[in-house]
């Protein structure tokens, strides 16, 4: 994700101008009134974001814009325009980015934990008095995992389906020998279903 965390308030609204008809079939007043503040959220780069000093990209929609806001990363790589060059530069020489691959974010294998591409080092909203450097991820150049942006079409609708609702299809007969259950949260028993291995129970914590 970028420096912004996805709200399920933003997906759900965004669910609703993507799973809309287009604009020239007669979409509703009602469904762009509710489409449009999503918008402006996913796009959006506030007081408070600004107080954060590491980041991937400075939206949600800069990652997540192909092939409309909320998709997946853009055939441009915007990262390349949100930092120094003396920031990006490093990136490339390691092979993390290029102006025309995929927007990434980087993980440790060693601790497992997102590390962000960027500081607010050397923009023109730094902070005085700031000071902080990027992650070594030289000395990490055989430990780094790639992510791409994961399309967010339908998540909103997604969390807002019910724990009991999923749980009740766990009893439910099915053919061909289909069976399964849902992954749940060690912290409190509810339903996870976000993440490459639905570990996360929400999208404001699978941002």
């Amino acid at each position: 994700m970028g420096m912004k965390s996805t709200s399920s308030r933003v997906a759900s609204r965004l669910d609703v101008e993507n799973t809309a008809a287009p604009a020239n079939t007669g979409r509703s007043r009602r469904r762009k009134a509710v489409a449009a503040p999503g918008h402006h959220d996913y796009e959006s780069w506030s007081a408070e974001d600004r107080r954060l000093q590491r980041f991937n990209l400075d939206s949600c929609a800069g990652c997540h814009k192909f092939p409309g806001i909320g998709g997946s990363s853009p055939a441009v790589n915007p990262q390349f325009s949100v930092a120094p060059m003396s920031q990006v530069n490093p990136l490339v020489t390691l092979g993390i980015v290029s102006a025309n691959g995929p927007v990434r974010e980087v993980r440790f294998a060693s601790d497992g934990g997102v590390h962000a591409l960027f500081t607010i080092m050397g923009r023109p909203d730094t902070p005085a008095g700031c000071s902080i450097l990027q992650p070594p991820f030289a000395a990490h150049s055989s430990d780094l995992r790639f992510r791409i942006p994961t399309p967010v079409f339908g998540a909103g609708l997604i969390e807002a389906i019910p724990d009991s609702a999923i749980a009740a299809l766990e009893l439910v007969s099915k053919p061909y020998g289909i069976t399964g259950h849902a992954n749940r949260s060690g912290n409190d028993g509810t339903i996870t279903r976000f993440g490459w291995k639905a570990q996360n129970k929400s999208l404001v914590i699978f941002a």
